[in-house]
């Protein structure tokens, strides 16, 4: 993994690059990632710069015995910790069970999260975690000099799974690791990590990916996709490319967002304010999966702000197909300086309880009323 595979913020990067140049590697970072981003590739990147033979002057060679090595994740001095589970035949289970799965699944990608980490494993309803005898093995392997690289590094990928036993058992060990040991954890809820790990790691915030930047990740792996669509999809994921994939996987050719006709429904039995086709429509929407069910809410959000600034004359920074903007020059009336708040104050409350497990069909029963009241005010 080189820093020129990645679209993470350039400033991120020189600033990595400069402290390895420098001779000034913390030993003991956090990145912040941001949903949907690249920070765990960007561990593995900063790892190989710091231990490639023949660095160039903003990369990794690529070339060397030990960049073909960290190509493969097979380098002897590169040591990973993630979330496992327990299973049928491994009641403690270490990340070195699951070593061959890790590999695979970090090389198909350059973007993780916990979601699609869990389906390789075939344990999407399990309860994932970082156990205390995992921060045992993390302080013996870390008891021994470095095979081959002029540094161990030891990336510990979603350090808020560490149970307080395993973060307390690594207090010591991070405050003070052997010679030459560069610890990486890359964390997306820095709220849940013990704050004496906190205090003892120097943080690194990762931002959302720029539009354009996520627009030529999708480009790349997507190159079926019309322009268009990749732009639309862009903007409503808002930096994250993982929302971004949702969508594209769901649309054929150059057909509109599949949340378009779904939307227009909503709105048109909403400003009807007919109760039976409300709840008609509610088991319509919650027959879709769990994900799908946020997908829509989100697609609604954006819809509505991009109608408002059609409202406003902002055409320029509009992002709609010919049918949604269509559909939005006859929609714009009801979405005003008067009720646009409100509106998106309601729809994200209905993401946020989704994304809190209330039950799905209360949600949008109660949010296609509101929104039926919302709609009179302009």
């Amino acid at each position: 993994m080189r820093f020129s595979d990645l679209y993470i913020d350039n400033e991120i990067k020189n600033r990595l690059i400069e402290s390895a140049k420098s001779g000034r590697i913390p030993h003991a970072q956090l990145f912040l990632n941001s949903p949907g981003n690249q920070a765990l590739a960007l561990a593995v990147a900063y790892a190989q710069f710091i231990n490639c033979q023949a660095p160039l002057e903003n990369d990794s060679c690529g070339q060397c015995k030990s960049c073909k090595k960290f190509e493969h994740l097979t380098h002897p001095d590169l040591h990973f910790v993630y979330p496992v589970v327990k299973t049928a035949k491994i009641s403690k289970p270490y990340s070195k069970d699951f070593l061959p799965q890790w590999r695979e699944y970090f090389l198909s990608t350059n973007f993780h999260n916990i979601e699609d980490w869990l389906e390789v494993l075939g344990a999407s309803d399990a309860q994932p975690s970082i156990y205390v005898h995992e921060a045992e093995e993390i302080i013996n392997i870390l008891s021994y000099k470095a095979f081959e690289g002029k540094f161990k590094v030891m990336i510990i990928w979603l350090p808020e799974f560490m149970n307080l036993s395993a973060a307390n058992k690594l207090l010591k060990i991070l405050e003070e690791p052997p010679e030459q040991t560069v610890f990486i954890l890359v964390s997306e809820t820095v709220e849940n990590i013990l704050p004496t790990i906190l205090s003892r790691t120097q943080i690194v915030k990762i931002p959302p990916l720029t539009t354009d930047a996520l627009i030529s990740a999708l480009k790349k792996d997507f190159p079926q996709a019309s322009d268009e669509l990749i732009e639309q999809a862009a903007k409503i994921a808002a930096g994250n490319y993982l929302t971004a994939k949702r969508y594209l996987l769901e649309v054929s050719g150059n057909k509109a967002l599949p949340y378009f006709e779904l939307f227009v429904k909503f709105m048109r039995i909403a400003y009807a304010a007919k109760a039976a086709e409300m709840v008609d429509l509610t088991e319509e929407i919650t027959k879709l999966g769990k994900e799908q069910q946020k997908q829509f809410l989100e697609y609604c959000i954006h819809f509505i702000g991009q109608t408002f600034k059609l409202n406003l004359g902002l055409n320029q920074s509009l992002s709609f197909t010919s049918k949604e903007r269509e559909f939005a020059e006859k929609f714009k009336p009801f979405i005003t300086q008067i009720n646009i708040e409100k509106i998106n104050f309601e729809f994200s409350k209905a993401l946020n309880d989704l994304e809190r497990n209330a039950f799905s069909k209360l949600v949008f029963l109660d949010l296609m009323f509101t929104v039926t009241k919302l709609l009179k005010q302009r």
